[in-house]
């Protein structure tokens, strides 16, 4: 029928529920569709990134009793503070896939608007983190420490050495966005 193997690495040990299992269960709903599937009801990601790691939370459940308990702590965290999980979903939903983009600019093959999007991600990350902070009971403190805002990241420039005028036509935009909420 399929196969569940226990793996190690990165300090966490999970199990991997091979796809003939996923498939034969309420894992997924079959034929690609999450509809009536564990993953349909608990899946209200705001991002891809988020999709993609409640969909391998689910693939590779964790072992380790410890490891349950924090994960379960920083839900706990989100469950008691309404406010603060409505912050941070809004604070998310502009980053777009932030993991994409890094992939795609690593691999040397982002375009303009991938490292426009990827400036711009970076940019409201100090958002999230922001509304992190505002948790006091120590729970969400390893989302943070595992946030990086790359403040110290150079600018994102043309061969020149220029702003890229992709990334130029963003920072007027933003300005010209900025002058709108003011108001005279």
């Amino acid at each position: 029928v399929g196969a569940v193997y226990v793996m190690s690495g990165v300090g966490l040990e999970f199990q991997v529920i091979t796809a003939t299992v996923i498939g034969g269960t309420a894992l997924s709903g079959g034929k690609g569709s999450i509809v009536g599937s564990l993953l349909g009801v608990i899946d209200k990601t705001e991002t891809p990134m988020g999709r993609r790691m409640i969909r391998q939370w689910i693939a590779q459940p964790l072992l380790d009793v410890q490891a349950i308990g924090r994960r379960q702590d920083q839900v706990a965290a989100f469950i008691a503070d309404g406010m603060l999980r409505a912050e941070v979903r809004l604070a998310l939903r502009p980053l777009g896939d932030l993991e994409r983009l890094t992939n795609r600019a690593v691999a040397g093959v982002a375009g303009p608007r991938d490292l426009t999007g990827l400036r711009e991600a970076l940019r409201r990350l100090p958002d999230v983190i922001g509304h992190l902070k505002r948790e006091t009971g120590g729970a969400l403190e390893p989302l943070r420490e595992a946030l990086d805002p790359c403040v110290d990241a150079p600018a994102i420039e043309d061969r020149r050495g220029q702003p890229h005028r992709m990334a130029a036509r963003a920072d007027e935009r933003d300005v010209a966005r900025e002058d709108q909420e003011v108001g005279p």
